[in-house]
């Protein structure tokens, strides 16, 4: 009498010790326990195993398998059933996130470590930024970008040395990290939950802007590249301010002495002046108009303005001198 096995809807052939599957491949079976081993009945006691997969996991899912069999001697119908759960684990994925904010000690609006820093003319600007691996995939290959502040910025080419807690910036030189957080801090790997803090400064702030840094770093086990960006506000504080001193300048003085804030003249006689405007303030000017009621040579024409770049007896770089008569 011809005895067979099922499983997965296909007859085991147990003296052949395999069974065709469903993609048509042959599955090799291994038995156990006792019985002979050889013959196509699954004898009391005796078992059969084997490995199967499934490939291309997407989502959770319950995966049953069934045995079908009949007696050898009844002929009666027999099965069992196991399920197990198949749980996706997802796939690490990188994300880098960081946060750049003011640390100047001297900020002009005495808010120091938020987004915005006020900064006398010609003054710092100093930055805190924090940078964090915040998803499941360990970074590797860590760079810092910023357009504005060189000194923020890790040189081109080259990365985060989390082994030695620095990194080479823009300007060539050795910026010092420090590191915190989860992770072991000791190799160059730029772990889950790892962070690390540093501090920069752009110097000689001459105009408004905001200033941004971008962080990046590769995933390692991924192998995608992932990048956050911050900006801060930099405000320059700025005081315009000028200073006008008119001055004696006649030679022909009947009082003999020049430059001071008095002359003495003949009747019908010229009165002479030596004007100077000086920018004092801490940012340059733009339309200077000057205004005198008694000497229209000494004014500007109305609805004009003194034109520092074509007029050749202006000194432009400190302060301005009008010789007029």
């Amino acid at each position: 009498m011809y005895w067979f096995f099922r499983a997965h809807t296909f007859f085991v052939n147990l003296q052949t010790n395999r069974f065709t599957n469903r993609q048509g491949a042959n599955v090799s079976i291994t038995f156990g326990w006792s019985g002979n081993h050889a013959n196509r009945t699954l004898e009391v006691g005796e078992f059969f195993e084997y490995t199967c997969s499934k490939p291309n996991t997407t989502s959770n899912y319950t995966n049953s398998v069934r045995a079908d069999g009949r007696g050898a001697i009844s002929w009666d119908p027999t099965n069992s059933t196991n399920t197990t759960p198949v749980i996706v684990v997802a796939a690490p994925v990188p994300e880098i996130t960081v946060d750049k904010i003011d640390a100047n000690n001297a900020d002009l609006d005495w808010n120091v470590g938020n987004d915005t820093q006020r900064v006398t003319i010609g003054n710092q600007a100093v930055f805190r930024i924090v940078v964090t691996n915040t998803w499941t995939d360990d970074l590797k290959d860590v760079s810092l970008a910023d357009a504005n502040a060189a000194a923020c910025a890790t040189k081109s080419g080259t990365f985060v040395n989390f082994s030695s807690k620095s990194f080479t910036n823009a300007n060539n030189q050795a910026v010092q990290v420090t590191v915190s957080g989860q992770g072991n801090h000791n190799d160059n790997i730029f772990q889950v939950g790892e962070r690390f803090v540093y501090t920069c400064a752009e110097p000689n702030t001459q105009a408004n802007y905001t200033n941004s840094v971008t962080a990046s770093g590769t995933g390692i086990v991924s192998g995608v590249r992932d990048n956050d960006t911050d900006n801060t506000q930099i405000v320059v504080s700025s005081t315009p301010s000028i200073l006008v001193v008119k001055e004696d300048a006649n030679s022909n003085d009947e009082d003999g002495r020049q430059f001071n804030d008095t002359q003495t003249v003949q009747q019908w006689d010229e009165a002479v002046f030596s004007i100077r405007v000086v920018n004092n303030g801490n940012e340059g000017l733009k339309d200077l108009v000057l205004t005198d009621a008694l000497a229209p040579a000494c004014a500007t024409k109305s609805g004009t303005f003194v034109n520092l770049s074509a007029k050749s007896d202006v000194e432009t770089s400190k302060w301005t001198q009008l010789q007029l008569k």
